[in-house]
């Protein structure tokens, strides 16, 4: 029933080959030098894009300048009518601050002073397009049964 596990290692010193042929041989590099600037540093701060690897910090910021400019411009002209694009790149920098929070539309509404209608249009336009993902709660709660939990 049991079955028997071959060893790390042989009696030699050498490694074992892995059981199947599939598994990688070689291992990926570590160090950033190795891995061409692609450390997991470089990824959390400027992002996955495979165009920003071979451009130094400097032209980087100035890529992504351009790539919202041209966000804003272009393809949120294809999703829908939007009157103002500094409002709503100003709502968008507000609903990026609040990111891993649970969003108030009213309280992003009031920021801007605009309609909470018109947060929702701008949430819903950018999660047409990508940038942002809304995690909706699986069961919604009504206040009440909160107060009785305590």
């Amino acid at each position: 029933m049991w079955r028997r596990l071959p060893p790390a290692s042989t009696a030699s010193g050498r490694r074992a080959r892995p059981p199947c042929a599939a598994w990688p041989t070689r291992r990926r590099p570590t160090t950033r030098r190795a891995s061409g600037g692609r450390g997991p540093r470089s990824t959390s701060s400027w992002g996955g894009y495979p165009a920003l690897e071979p451009l130094p910090p400097e032209d980087r910021r100035t890529w992504l300048r351009d790539f919202r400019r041209t966000y804003l411009e272009r393809d949120l002209a294809d999703l829908g009518r939007v009157a103002d694009l500094d409002q709503f790149a100003l709502a968008q920098n507000l609903l990026a601050a609040r990111t891993a929070r649970i969003l108030s539309y009213s309280e992003v509404a009031r920021d801007l002073g605009v309609a909470v209608n018109t947060v929702k249009r701008y949430a819903r336009f950018l999660e047409i397009s990508y940038p942002v993902v809304l995690l909706r709660p699986l069961v919604t709660l009504r206040p009440r049964s909160f107060r009785r939990w305590r």
